[in-house]
């Protein structure tokens, strides 16, 4: 990798901002960019959301 490359741009960005996630906005598609331990924390609320949704009864739920 050249000097400057992309990849420490990034890591420089999340040192010194949020230090969380950094999304690459200008074209299409989108990316995140974000820490490893705010994956994890995403990831748990993921499965914590899908294990709530498994307990929903749609037929339950008032129109």
């Amino acid at each position: 990798m050249e000097n400057g490359s992309t990849f420490d741009k990034i890591k420089e960005v999340l040192r010194t901002g949020s230090g969380k996630c950094i999304v690459l906005e200008g074209a299409e598609p989108r990316y995140v960019v974000m820490t490893w331990e705010e994956y994890r924390k995403v990831e748990r609320q993921i499965e914590d959301l899908k294990r709530d949704w498994e307990t929903v009864d749609i037929n339950k739920i008032p129109l």
